[in-house]
Formats: structure tokens, C-alpha cells, sequence
């Protein structure tokens, strides 16, 4: 699809739950029928931290999903304009020092109906799988 980029916060308890939300865009470019394949993305998700001891200060793996809301480009679908969805996904927080690190997140999206119909006219349904890389603090 192309380029992506979004904001989003999470909170995350001591025992390693987390609650967060996130607002995203997707996709750039035209496709190769000419037409904008760009949609936007909400979603609101749980998480768990794995707090290693012998690692607790240095890496922080996670696994993560949730609910997911399309809109934008051709995200109403025939037959009720189903826009929910839904991700999963995992990573890692790094911590390079004691308060800021880098996050390392892969997201799996998913919609069970048909959007970016004029893109992918070909397409049944539609779902990709993002990379992200963030800022994070503690």
C-alpha cells in the first residue's frame, strides 16, 4: 500500500497490561489503476509486557490487539458499510537509557468486508501488516 505514519499513547500497569489507542493513516500512492488507495485507521487495543528480571531494564517484549475502525478511501462496503476490524501484533521496547527508548511494533490489520474496492477491484477482503517504529517512555 505504501507509506504509513500515526500517533497513539498507551498506559501500562505494573503488573504488564496495557490499554492504549492509536490514530494512523495508510497508503500514499495511487494504484495501478490510477485511483488513491489512502485510508485511515482508529483502534483501541490491549497489551501485555513481558517484564524479564534478567532483562527489565533493557528490553521490554510485548504482544498486542484489539479493535480496529476504518475510514476514508473506499472503506464503506457494499452491504452495510462495515468499517470494524480488528489487529494483532508484538514487539519490543528498548530502553537505552533509564526514561526514553525506541519501540520495534509489527501489526497485523484486519476487515472482513471489502474495502478499497476501487483500488483492488479484485480483492474480497482486505488486510496488511504494518512495521512501526516509535518513541517510548517510562
Amino acid at each position: 500500500m505504501g507509506p504509513t505514519t500515526g500517533f497513539g499513547g498507551e498506559y501500562i500497569d505494573k503488573s504488564g497490561v496495557g490499554v492504549g489507542a492509536e490514530l494512523a493513516t495508510a497508503g500514499w500512492n495511487t494504484s495501478t489503476n490510477g485511483n488513491l488507495n489512502w485510508i485511515g485507521l482508529g483502534s483501541a487495543n490491549l497489551s501485555y509486557h513481558f517484564f524479564l528480571k534478567n532483562m527489565r531494564n533493557h528490553a521490554v517484549p510485548f504482544v498486542s490487539g484489539g479493535y480496529t475502525n476504518f475510514f476514508g478511501q473506499d472503506t464503506d462496503t457494499a452491504g452495510g458499510n462495515k468499517t470494524n476490524g480488528f489487529n494483532l501484533g508484538g514487539g519490543v521496547d528498548l530502553f537505552a537509557s533509564k526514561h526514553i527508548g525506541a519501540r520495534f511494533d509489527v501489526r497485523y490489520n484486519a476487515h472482513g468486508g471489502r474495502i478499497l474496492w476501487a483500488s483492488f477491484p479484485n480483492l474480497s477482503q482486505f488486510s496488511f501488516v504494518g512495521f512501526r517504529i516509535g518513541v517510548t517512555f517510562r
